[in-house]
């Protein structure tokens, strides 16, 4: 009888380490969800956080969308979409409803955070940096960020032995050519 028993269960049971029996409960909690008229803001969150809790990230996505018009109300819920997509594997969707998190909430440092993750795994260092150095304007001792910038420089790294890796596997074919020049001028 009461309407979230299903959540309370699928908690309980991930908790427990039953995971298969948690997707059990959640999927029977989001057929409810959808079936009702104006479901509750505070269900629809909690159902999407253990479906991503419970490994399940394109279940969450799906809820998540179907009552999107609801979710487009409340910024948690947007915020709640994005990162199930981002989970899902979804990185330009993510991206994109970070970047209206941005709208609404110019300081939200997460949706910073995690644009910022999207362009270094699009390979756009630049770009990752400049939401990097936004991020860390607003808050700059936030944890994530610390370890964003960890990440930006490794990568940054690696670009760099690439591009050394080029110009001395690259450099034979330009020092035999110089090596010619000098044996004709000989």
């Amino acid at each position: 009888e009461r309407p979230d028993a299903h959540l309370v269960l699928a908690d309980v049971r991930l908790r427990a380490g039953h995971r298969p029996e948690a997707l059990r409960h959640l999927a029977e909690q989001c057929e409810r969800l959808l079936a009702q008229a104006s479901p509750s803001p505070v269900s629809i969150r909690r159902t999407a956080e253990l479906l991503l809790d419970g490994g399940a990230p394109g279940k969450a996505v799906e809820v998540l969308e179907k009552l999107r018009t609801l979710a487009l109300r409340a910024p948690e819920l947007l915020r709640l979409l994005a990162f199930a997509r981002f989970a899902a594997g979804d990185v330009s969707g993510g991206a994109s409803l970070r970047r209206r998190v941005l709208r609404l909430d110019p300081t939200c440092v997460r949706a910073i955070h995690n644009l910022s993750l999207a362009a270094l795994e699009e390979g756009r260092l630049r770009l990752a940096w400049g939401w990097w150095r936004k991020g860390s304007r607003i808050s700059p001792h936030d944890d994530g960020l610390r370890r964003l910038r960890t990440r930006l420089v490794i990568a940054g790294a690696g670009l760099a032995v690439d591009r050394l890796h080029a110009a001395i596997t690259g450099a034979p074919g330009r020092l035999a050519r110089a090596l010619d020049r000098l044996r004709r001028k000989d």
